[in-house]
Order: structure tokens, then C-alpha cells, then sequence
């Protein structure tokens, strides 16, 4: 559940919730963490995932992609800027990767 990665996770302040949040909320949904900050890894966060002050950089796969496939990849970077956190998203398709962006502001939700 969300409350359990919250707690393990280590995350402080709602830029660090917005992150575990949006971790779990993939996981659910059958993607797989790869990597954190570009380190390999898998499974839950690692301690590691706040190593980096300042950007939350997670690559996923998912659970319909190929072992060593190269469609489906997904790395979101979570940026926090002042009351707001800014979210980026990279999809690696089958033609060419789409970037998504959105901004939002934590104390709205947490």
C-alpha cells in the first residue's frame, strides 16, 4: 500500500511523498523499478533513492515487456522547485520516446 512504501521509504516532506507515491501507484500498475539516479536495482526503493538532494531520477520496465526489450522503458525525474515539484516523464516507444511533463504542488495533496 501506499502508507507502507511511504513509511519504509524514508521520505520526508511532501516533494519526497509525491515521489513514493507516484513509485507505488506504478508498481500497481505492473511496471518493475530498474534503476535509481542510473544505478541498476529492482524490486522496492533502495536506501539510495534520496541520494541525489535536489532530483529523484527512477527507470522502470514493465511486467508485458520483453526481457531486454527496448519498448516500454519509462524514466520519471521528480524535480522539486520551491512549493512545487515538477515531474518528467520519458517513454522509450517503439518509434520515437514522448515527453511528458507535469507541476504540482504537494500541499495540495499530502
Amino acid at each position: 500500500s501506499i502508507d507502507e512504501t511511504l513509511r519504509s521509504s524514508g521520505a520526508q516532506g511532501g516533494h519526497e511523498a509525491v515521489c513514493v507515491t507516484l513509485h507505488t501507484l506504478l508498481v500497481q500498475s505492473g511496471f518493475r523499478l530498474t534503476s535509481v539516479g542510473g544505478v541498476s536495482a529492482s524490486g522496492s526503493l533502495p536506501p539510495s533513492w534520496r541520494s541525489s538532494p535536489g532530483v529523484y531520477i527512477l527507470g522502470y520496465g514493465h511486467e508485458r515487456q520483453a526481457a531486454g526489450g527496448a519498448g516500454g522503458l519509462l524514466e520519471i525525474k521528480c524535480v522539486p522547485m520551491g512549493p512545487h515539484v515538477m515531474i518528467a516523464a520519458m517513454v522509450q516507444a517503439a518509434r520515437e520516446p514522448a515527453l511528458l511533463q507535469h507541476t504540482l504542488k504537494p500541499a495540495d495533496f499530502v
